[in-house]
């Protein structure tokens, strides 16, 4: 799979770990894991050469969103307006939306392989290609957002049995895409 195969190179050539200057600020990456995607990681550009890599990539992830949307019977824009309905209302366990939450987590469910992927193409890959950045973080935002709403399905199921599952990681990643959206500057959380 031609995501995965982009996963492994953004790792390989793109992603550093800066060290912790103090256990403090080690222990504070640990427990927020937005600010750890601004200060913990440091991205470099991804080489020319793999462009058509990207580009097969992205053509790939196309194919599993396109089937996502499909089957949710949304648009791309009705999926972007209607998810941060969902995710707050998840955040404030508001069972009016359980119902949603759980029918669109059985539909996300395999659209996104792993965290792994999620954290490639929302939080490393648009800081990568700072030229096509928005774009980037868009499809990264996406793609966290799908495997999010899978997560939130099983973690409604778990809140009925007074379980807790824990989505921090997915939703600092899917916030971290989201505010790369938005910002003007080209490195706006470096």
């Amino acid at each position: 799979m031609k995501m995965d195969e982009l996963e492994h190179v953004v790792w390989d050539e793109c992603v550093h770990r800066r060290p912790a200057p103090d256990e403090a600020v080690r222990e504070r990456w640990e427990q927020d894991r937005f600010t750890a995607y601004q200060d913990h990681f440091v991205i470099q550009p991804l080489p020319a050469r793999y462009d058509g890599l990207l580009a097969q990539a992205l053509s790939e992830w196309t194919r599993h969103q396109d089937i996502f949307l499909t089957q949710s019977r949304m648009t791309q824009e009705e999926f972007d307006r209607q998810f941060p309905v969902l995710r707050q209302g998840f955040l404030e366990r508001n069972r009016q939306i359980f119902g949603t939450v759980m029918r669109l987590g059985a539909i996300a469910h395999g659209a996104v392989r792993n965290m792994d992927l999620v954290n490639c193409f929302a939080c490393f890959l648009p800081r990568a290609v700072p030229d096509r950045r928005i774009a980037l973080a868009e499809t990264g935002r996406c793609m966290a957002a799908i495997f999010y709403l899978e997560k939130m399905g099983k973690a409604v199921t778990y809140f009925e049995l007074g379980q807790e599952v824990k989505t921090d990681l997915i939703d600092a990643a899917w916030r971290f895409a989201d505010e790369l959206t938005r910002a003007q500057s080209p490195n706006p959380v470096d």
